[in-house]
C-alpha cells in the first residue's frame, strides 16, 4: 500500500513538473545576457507611441526575467483584447543588431511573441507604467509607423 501510494505521488509531481514546463511562452527561448539595449514602447493610442531605450544591464535582466517568469494559458483570441493603450513593446538588441521583439497587452495578460499570441496564466509581475518611467531620458515619439514587428529578427546584413 505504501509502496503503491509513493509511486502515485511520484507520479503526480512528474505530471505536475511536465506540465509546468509546457507553459512557458513559446519564443521566448533566447539568451538576455546577449542583450546590450532594451527599448520599450509604449502610448494610449499607436499614433500616440512612444520609444524609450535603455543600456543599463540590470533593467535588461529585470525585464527579461519577468516576461522568462510567465506562463500560458491558452491561445489568445481577439476577444481577450482590452480596450485602451498598447501595451508595451519590448525590443530585446543583441551587440550584433540582431533583435528579439515581444508585445505584452495593456493589461498585462496577453503576450505576443514571434511564435503566437497568448492569454497568460498570470498578469506580467512588473508594473508596466513603472518600468517605463524608470528609464532615464525623454521619450520619443515614433507614432504607429515606428511600431516594431514582433519577433526574431537576425542581424542586418552588411555592406
Amino acid at each position: 500500500m505504501k509502496r503503491s501510494l509513493a509511486l502515485c505521488a511520484l507520479l503526480c509531481l512528474l505530471l505536475a513538473l511536465s506540465g509546468c514546463r509546457a507553459a512557458r511562452v513559446p519564443g521566448l527561448d533566447w539568451d538576455p545576457e546577449e542583450m546590450v539595449e532594451l527599448q520599450l514602447y509604449q502610448g494610449a493610442v499607436p499614433a500616440g507611441a512612444q520609444r524609450k531605450t535603455t543600456t543599463d544591464p540590470e533593467k535588461i535582466r529585470q525585464a527579461a526575467q519577468a516576461l522568462f517568469s510567465l506562463r500560458v494559458e491558452r491561445d489568445a483570441v481577439n476577444e481577450d483584447v482590452p480596450a485602451g493603450g498598447i501595451g508595451t513593446y519590448f525590443v530585446f538588441v543583441r551587440e550584433d543588431s540582431s533583435q528579439e521583439v515581444v508585445h505584452l497587452g495593456s493589461g498585462g495578460e496577453l503576450l505576443s511573441t514571434g511564435e503566437g499570441f497568448y492569454k497568460l496564466r498570470h498578469k506580467f509581475p512588473l508594473d508596466q507604467d513603472a518600468l517605463w518611467n524608470s528609464l532615464e531620458g525623454e521619450a520619443e515619439q515614433v507614432g504607429e509607423s515606428g511600431l516594431p514587428e514582433i519577433g526574431s529578427f537576425p542581424a542586418p546584413a552588411a555592406g
